[in-house]
């Protein structure tokens, strides 16, 4: 697994995610982010217990950009400053992205 994810991050470090989902995937999907070279411009903890910003905190640092609530024009202009590459989240916030002209992915349920 470690070798197919080496041809993907010679492209992909550097690039920036912001990551707008909750609980669980607050962290284990920024440590995935990580692993393929991709720097988290934040996540969002909304949803997250005081156990998954511990496990954030462990794997980003203190310096951990941890939103507990953003809205849809803070979004736009993290997105539209470029300070993130990609915004995964789930379906609400797409067309944030959208308005953007940033890409998106879906990855809620």
């Amino acid at each position: 697994a470690w070798s197919r994810i080496a041809e993907y991050k010679k492209r992909l470090t550097g690039k920036r995610a912001l990551l707008i989902t909750g609980g669980v995937k607050s962290w284990s999907v920024v440590a995935a982010l990580q692993e393929a070279g991709i720097e988290i411009a934040g996540t969002s903890v909304k949803k997250s217990t005081k156990e998954d910003k511990e496990k954030i905190k462990e794997i980003m640092g203190d310096d951990a950009h941890m939103i507990d609530d953003m809205t849809p024009r803070e979004m736009y202009n993290m997105l539209r400053d470029a300070r993130a590459d990609i915004m995964l989240s789930g379906g609400r916030s797409q067309f944030v992205a959208l308005k953007a002209r940033m890409p998106w992915l879906d990855i809620n349920q």
